[in-house]
């Protein structure tokens, strides 16, 4: 796991409180390109090809090319970006703008109310291994109060 930085946690947290704007997003990817690594040079391609493509009408072959690209990022280095999520959280292979969109929270998210790689998260579900005499702690964690 990557340490994250305070600018990282800022700009996470930033993502997190507009997940319309794009603007965000887009600062996050120079962020990562200004930090270097194959990695991060992936996530930055990764987040300017789906806002740009999310731009563009269905149908334009742009589009499908960015989708294309996109899909060959999340192929190549979803695995390593995986192990920078935090404990009790797993991303489907869903993502939406660069970020994971839908996910799975486990029984032991309790505890990361101040983790800024959950801000991200649209939608989230619980599994099935949450035990029911944890269930209202988990839902009443802040993540659900952003997520749909």
């Amino acid at each position: 796991v990557t340490p994250m930085t305070d600018t990282e946690a800022a700009l996470l947290w930033s993502i997190g409180e507009q997940p319309d704007d794009d603007t965000p997003r887009l600062v996050y990817a120079d962020w990562l390109d200004e930090r270097g690594g194959a990695s991060r040079a992936a996530r930055a391609e990764l987040i300017r090809a789906q806002v740009r493509a999310a731009r563009l009408p269905a149908g334009d072959p742009e589009r499908a090319a960015l989708e294309g690209r996109a899909m060959a990022l999340v192929y190549s280095w979803d695995v390593r970006w995986q192990r920078d999520m935090p404990p009790g959280f797993t991303r489907l292979a869903y993502y939406r703008r660069g970020f994971p969109f839908r996910a799975q929270a486990v029984a032991s998210l309790m505890g990361t109310e101040d983790d800024p790689r959950l801000s991200v998260v649209e939608y989230l579900e619980l599994t099935p291994d949450v035990p029911p005499a944890r269930l209202a702690g988990v839902l009443r964690h802040p993540v659900f109060a952003r997520a749909k």
